[in-house]
């Protein structure tokens, strides 16, 4: 048993050992992490070394970096960069965005007249128009609106209806009704257009004369063709015309015609009466005007033949041998044709050896052809014969650089060398001997001295002279420091500014109080508020208060700065804008207007027999008529209204008379009175007409 115990002490201590030895082994090795992990020798890991973050922001343990994990209330938008909540609401037109509370305020100023909605942000009219105006809401504005009857135009100032109608010459103006009329008298023939008011002729005038409208007379204006002439008694035009010989005259037509006959190939010419010859002869022909026929007068050439029945010439012609006759020309034409390089002899009709030969070749006169004598020509070294033009040609070729004089055959170096450079006769070649100063390298392929220095930032090489210069060129309000060739800012800012070291500028950084705006120029707080009409500015608060005044029986009305009238004008009388009572009554027709009482006062004129009544503006007809006589209501007059069943009535008396009655003739007459009378249409019999007639019928 106790060496069991022991065995199991060793083993333990044996375990541990190897569990210590295990892990040394396994963190043997180091491994480099990266920022902002750090190695944890314990788990042999890399481990975030972060351990805490910012507000509102928590450690993602994989990346080891703070992520934000904050939420924004409505309007604002987060920044994932600082995490914070930055104000991302858009306000409505007319709106301003106060970025402290998130808020749109409305800080909008209204026009006069206009009055403003706190909700919508919107200036709205709030005016009231006198009558016959008509409200303009867009600008708020007053205009007449104010219909005129015809003829009578606007006044838009005092919106008034005016009559400013021009008439037409002779016609008056009728300024109640604003109506031409016409007061024109015409003088006699003439007739008046009432419409036009003008005076127009109504003459009638006989066949063949023209009315004159302006005097008003029938004028013969006729105007007769050639060779007639015009009788102004009848304004008709009679024939006046005198022929010349040959012609005779037609009446009717009025126009001479040729009654002359021509002999055989003339022809007549009926304008001027006389016989011409317009014969047309054959060609080669002339034609004798005076017989009117044609005759052959030709002369024909040499070797040619004349023919009089037609009048043409035909050749007639014998050709030597070897050529050929050409009946179109009538000539003896060779026709010979010659072998290659022979010339045809036209005088002669021979064909001859003309052909001359380059320099070096040789003519052979059978063939008459040009050859080159290769045996006994010899050409010089160097040189070669050229087959085609028999020429001795120099073939010699010339080593490089070089070059070829073609009149000696020789090889001569022409080169020039460049600058630095010297040629060497021999090989034809360019060689550089130069030695270059200190920070310049030689190029052996040009044999120029180029220049190999290096000059540190900001300054620039001058390659020309291979040197550093400095001539970099500073923004405004900086200088220069030319050992080191930088840009320094050595401002110094006045009170109420602030230095800016990138622009090196006093930048003003004051706040202006309310109502006040900075200048930024001067950096002084200056009062540019506008204020609306009426209203002065106090320029020590920067407020508007308002110093209008009235005219008379307007009002004042503080709040909106506004005259208001407040007046009360009497019946029949209407306000106006500049707050007068002005009367605008119409009254009915047969009234007049009083413009200081603004009452319509009856000022009618009635016709004869009338009468008027006052109350009603009216002409009563108040007539009382005697006995047999009616009375007429439209013209207030008596007429004759009486019934005779016996005789006759006369109007004018209004009584009866008998002198249609018929009588008997045994009866006599009694004091103009007759005695027995009865009615009939036709008296005839035994009744007679009275003479004198009934009176009392």
């Amino acid at each position: 048993e106790m060496l069991q115990a022991q065995l199991l002490v060793v083993i333990t201590l044996l375990g541990v050992t190897l569990a210590s030895e295990h892990q040394t082994q396994k963190c043997y090795n180091y491994v480099d992490c990266y920022h902002p992990f750090e190695f944890d020798p314990k788990s042999c890991q890399c481990v975030c070394a972060r351990k805490s973050c910012p507000q509102y922001q928590r450690l993602n343990p994989y990346t080891c970096s703070c992520e934000c994990d904050r939420k924004c209330p409505p309007y604002y938008k987060l920044d994932p960069h600082t995490c914070k909540c930055v104000c991302n609401r858009y306000c409505d037109p007319y709106f301003t965005l106060d970025r402290e509370a998130c808020q749109c305020v409305c800080k909008r100023k209204c026009l006069p007249f206009f009055k403003l909605d706190p909700y919508s942000c919107k200036c709205r009219c709030d005016r009231t128009c006198a009558p016959y105006y008509k409200l303009d809401v867009k600008q708020c504005k007053c205009e007449c609106n104010r219909k005129c009857p015809p003829y009578f135009t606007l006044d838009k100032k005092l919106c008034k209806c005016v009559c400013d109608r021009k008439c037409q010459p002779h016609f008056v103006l009728d300024p109640k009704e604003c109506h031409c009329v016409c007061n024109r008298k015409c003088p006699p023939y003439f007739k008046l257009d009432p419409k036009q008011c003008k005076c127009f002729c109504d003459l009638v005038c006989p066949p063949g004369f023209t009315l004159d409208r302006q005097k008003c007379k029938c004028v013969c204006d006729r105007k007769c063709p050639p060779y007639y002439k015009l009788d102004e008694k009848t304004c008709q035009c009679v024939c006046d015309r005198k022929c010349p010989p040959y012609f005779a005259l037609d009446d009717k037509k009025c126009e001479c015609f040729c009654y002359r006959k021509c002999p055989p190939h003339f022809e007549l010419d009926t304008n001027t009466c006389h016989c011409e010859c317009k014969r047309k002869c054959p060609p080669y022909f002339r034609l004798d005007k005076t017989t009117c026929q044609c005759i052959c007068d030709r002369q024909c050439p040499p070797f040619y033949k004349l023919d009089y029945r037609s009048c043409k010439c035909f050749c007639h012609r014998r050709c030597p041998p070897h050529q050929t006759l050409d009946p179109r020309l009538c000539k003896c034409v060779c026709k010979r044709y010659c072998p290659p390089y022979f010339r045809l002899d036209e005088k002669t009709c021979s064909c001859v050896c003309d052909q001359k030969c380059l320099p070096y070749f040789t003519l052979d006169k059978k063939e008459c052809k040009c050859f080159c004598d290769f045996q006994n020509r010899k050409c010089p070294p160097y040189y070669t014969l050229d087959k085609k033009d028999c020429h001795c040609r120099c073939n010699l070729k010339c080593p490089p650089y070089f070059t070829l004089d073609k009149d000696k055959c020789e090889c001569v170096c022409k080169r020039t060398c460049p600058p630095h450079l010297t040629l060497h006769p021999g090989t034809c070649h360019c060689v550089c001997d130069r030695k270059c100063p200190l920070y310049y390298k030689l190029d052996e392929k040009i044999c120029k001295c180029i220049c190999d220095r290096r000059c540190p930032p900001p300054f620039r090489l001058d390659v020309e002279k291979c040197q550093c210069i400095c001539d970099r060129k500073c923004p405004p309000g900086f200088t220069l420091n030319k050992e080191t060739c930088h840009c320094e800012c050595n401002l110094k800012c006045p009170p109420y500014y602030r230095l800016d070291p990138k622009q090196c500028k006093c930048i003003c950084y004051r706040e202006c109080p309310k109502y006040f705006t900075l200048d930024k120029n001067k950096c002084e707080c200056i009062c540019n508020q506008t204020c609306p009409p009426y209203y002065m500015l106090d320029e020590k608060t920067c407020h508007c208060f308002c110093s209008r005044k009235c005219p008379p029986y307007f009002k004042l009305n503080e709040a909106a700065c506004k005259c208001e009238c407040k007046r009360v004008c009497p019946p029949y009388f209407t306000l106006n804008e500049y707050c007068h009572c002005i009367c605008n009554r119409r009254c009915p027709p047969y009234y007049t207007l009083d413009k200081k009482t603004c009452q319509c006062i009856c000022d009618r004129k009635c016709p004869p027999h009338f009468s008027l009544d006052h109350a009603k503006c009216q002409c009563v007809c108040n007539r009382k008529c005697p006995t047999y006589y009616k009375l007429n209501r439209e013209t207030c007059k008596c007429e004759c209204d009486r019934k005779c069943p016996y005789g006759v009535l006369d109007k004018e008396e209004c009584r009866c008379t008998s002198q249609n009655l018929c009588c008997k003739s045994d009866h006599s007459i009694y004091h103009n009175v007759c005695a027995a009378y009865y009615e009939k249409d036709s008296c005839h019999g035994s009744y007679n007409k009275c003479r004198w007639g009934c009176p009392h019928v």
